[in-house]
């Protein structure tokens, strides 16, 4: 688990694996009201760092961390507000994201709420009061019920999902964003909703951005999930000056977390590697200030596209 309840003579909060200090060691607890068995925390070199009970410790039989560990899908059929009987569309989790020189973002099923369907995940959203910021705090009806730092975000479960307009779907079927096909009609979904892209998973993002690629007349190929290289797409290009090699690299970030020089030195350093023509990163955030200074004088050999070239490129996509 990454939440702990900080309890003290003078402190009761609850923290995240980032806000983690070594005095905070004797005083950590299961944040669940009906358990708060001890806890300590871990980290070692061949983990990420976690909270696990405390030696000759258990959580209570009623704790949905128990559940979460032994039956992850006992809490998974109906919503999870009091009273209601209807199937969840959405998992429901605690989402932060910590500055440099942290530089991470945290996020974790929020066990107050797990579940949601979509009529209370809207009127979740729109009775929130609060800023979604970086170390900030929102209150809801019915997530974060402890107000943990951060603000909530919503997974579709399976076939529950966003639906495609009924210009474009007459029978207003769900589309699930993880499993269509990356084809027209999706991205013309997402020119209209292109704040959805930062939901989507990584790999789906980079079959976007190739299918963009190739609608412009480029030949495109993903590298492997598994790889060690710095790219995600090679665009081929034959045109009356011969052949042109692109290679680019995906980040899908949220917005509060910039894209950094080291990861621009670094497809730079493959440009030059692979003897390419050109290096491109494409984030669904944007980039700091020394990246961009890094970039600036390499107009012909690398090229920052951020959340809002992504924005021009959906329209444009036909």
């Amino acid at each position: 688990m990454k939440i702990a309840l900080l309890k003290s003579r003078n402190v009761r909060r609850e923290i995240t694996i980032f806000d983690y200090k070594p005095e905070y060691r004797d005083f950590l607890y299961c944040p669940f009201p009906e358990c708060g068995c001890k806890l300590v925390y871990v980290n070692s070199s061949s983990t990420h760092p976690y909270f696990k009970t405390h030696k000759n410790e258990n959580h209570s039989s009623s704790c949905p961390y128990l559940f979460e560990r032994y039956n992850q899908q006992s809490l998974a059929n109906i919503c999870s507000v009091k009273g209601c009987t209807q199937t969840a569309d959405y998992k429901v989790y605690l989402y932060d994201y910590y500055a440099p020189p942290l530089n991470k973002e945290f996020m974790e099923q929020d066990f107050t709420c797990p579940y949601l369907c979509q009529a209370h995940m809207y009127e979740n959203e729109e009775n929130a009061i609060g800023e979604k910021k970086p170390q900030g705090k929102v209150k809801y009806l019915y997530s974060n019920k402890k107000q943990a730092q951060g603000f909530t975000k919503y997974i579709p479960i399976n076939k529950k999902s966003i639906f495609i307009d009924s210009a474009s779907n007459q029978h207003n079927d769900p589309i699930n964003l993880e499993i269509i096909n990356v084809n027209s009609q999706l991205i013309k979904y997402l020119a209209r909703f292109p704040e959805l892209l930062r939901e989507i998973d990584p790999r789906r993002f980079e079959e976007i951005v190739a299918e963009i690629f190739h609608k412009k007349g480029f030949s495109v190929s993903l590298t492997p999930r598994t790889r060690d290289g710095g790219k995600d797409i090679y665009a081929l290009q034959n045109g009356i000056f011969g052949r042109q090699l692109f290679v680019i690299e995906c980040k899908r970030y949220s917005t509060t977390n910039k894209v950094g020089v080291e990861l621009v030195r670094g497809i730079y350093g493959v440009k030059m590697a692979e003897r390419a023509t050109a290096a491109m990163l494409v984030t669904t955030s944007y980039f700091s200030k020394d990246a961009i200074d890094f970039a600036s004088p390499l107009e012909y050999e690398l090229s920052l596209k951020d959340f809002d070239d992504l924005k021009s490129w959906l329209k444009e996509y036909k």
